[in-house]
């Protein structure tokens, strides 16, 4: 297995290719197919190949198959979720702070697996930056996704140590009902860890002491 993540998606797929050209040569070739998975982190691109038909991406000695780190990580993310300790909580609401290419995938996932009570709908509270510009794009590009889930957006710097964002998180969350988890998707590994640290204690000062915080 080859797996090839550059950090460069064009690169990803020229080095996947010139591998796939590599192993078809007579002098390369052994029994069985190589394995090559590239990472692809332009989701709209990721999903048109693997929307194309999958006998493209290979051949018959090279097995290729793409992957996009976002869309993985919100997968683990959603598959590790875990649910109000007793029923009558009916946590029906998740925060994510940061609505970039990681955030909007942790949304789509969250979605798709509906975890609240049959007969509710899922609530999803977005601070970002630019909440306006998030929802509009959001709106346009999964229109169908507005449909089964309340999508609130809040406009709110993602800094750590701002007041803004510590202020206007407490705000809505006397106003917000129990919560099913928060995330921060946040470009910065770094600023991701001060900022959940920062939302740690938050929670636990307004008593939401069995909330989750995802943190990448």
């Amino acid at each position: 297995t080859a797996i090839v993540c550059t950090g460069s998606d064009s690169e990803n797929m020229d080095i996947a290719l010139q591998i796939d050209s590599i192993h078809a040569q007579p002098r390369y070739f052994k029994s069985g197919r190589i394995q090559v998975l590239a990472e692809l982190r332009n989701d709209w691109m990721h999903k048109r190949l693997i929307a194309s038909d999958k006998r493209s991406l290979g051949s018959g000695h090279v097995d290729l198959r793409l992957f996009n780190s976002f869309n993985a990580a919100a997968r683990m993310l959603t598959k590790h979720l875990h649910l109000p300790p007793s029923p009558e909580f009916e946590a029906r609401t998740f925060v994510l702070v940061g609505f970039g290419a990681y955030g909007r995938e942790i949304a789509l996932h969250l979605i798709r697996s509906s975890p609240v009570a049959l007969g509710q709908m899922l609530k999803i509270i977005v601070f970002d930056q630019d909440a306006d510009a998030a929802r509009e794009k959001f709106a346009i590009t999964n229109p169908t996704a507005t449909e089964m889930a309340t999508l609130e957006f809040v406009t709110a710097s993602v800094t750590p140590g701002s007041p803004d964002l510590a202020r206007t998180i407490e705000a809505k969350l006397e106003s917000t009902g129990p919560l099913l988890g928060v995330a921060l998707a946040l470009g910065d590994d770094e600023v991701s860890l001060c900022a959940a640290l920062e939302m740690r204690s938050l929670l636990d000062r307004n008593g939401h002491l069995h909330v989750p915080i995802y943190v990448r």
